[in-house]
C-alpha cells in the first residue's frame, strides 16, 4: 500500500469532495472503474446487504486493469484506515492487486501515473 502526505495545516476538504474529483478524472480518462457504496441505512438493510455479499473494508475505488488497482480515498489530514479496510487491502495485495491509500485527488492521480494509466 502507498500512503502519501500533504503539508500540515493545509485545508482538508471532506473525503466525499475528494472522491467526486477523482471520479471525474477517472471518467475523463475513460477507465473502467467503480465505487462500491458500503453504508446501510438501517440494521435490517445492513443484514440484507451482508447476506448479498457486501463486505466491510472494500476500497472506495476499483480500477479494472492488469493488475487490478484499489484506491482507498481519505481526507488529506486526519483520515485513517479502519481495521477492516487494512485487512481488505492486505488481502487484495496478496491476490496481486495494486493498492493505494490516497489522501486526495493529487495522490490518486500519482497512483494512476505509477500504474501507467495517466500520462
Amino acid at each position: 500500500m502507498t500512503w502519501s502526505r500533504h503539508a500540515p495545516g493545509a485545508a482538508s476538504p471532506p473525503e466525499e469532495t475528494e472522491q467526486r474529483a477523482i471520479a471525474a478524472w477517472l471518467d475523463r480518462l475513460r477507465l473502467v472503474w467503480w465505487h462500491t457504496p458500503n453504508g446501510a441505512r438501517s440494521v435490517g438493510e445492513g443484514r440484507k446487504l451482508a447476506a448479498l455479499g457486501v463486505r466491510a473494508g472494500v476500497p472506495d475505488i476499483v480500477v479494472v486493469g492488469s493488475p487490478m488497482v484499489a484506491i482507498e480515498v481519505k481526507r488529506r489530514h486526519g483520515g485513517s484506515l479502519s481495521h477492516e479496510q487494512h485487512a481488505m487491502l492486505t488481502a487484495l495485495l496478496a491476490a496481486g492487486w495494486r493498492c493505494y491509500v490516497c489522501p486526495g485527488l493529487d495522490d490518486a492521480l500519482d497512483a494512476l501515473r505509477v500504474e501507467g494509466l495517466v500520462g
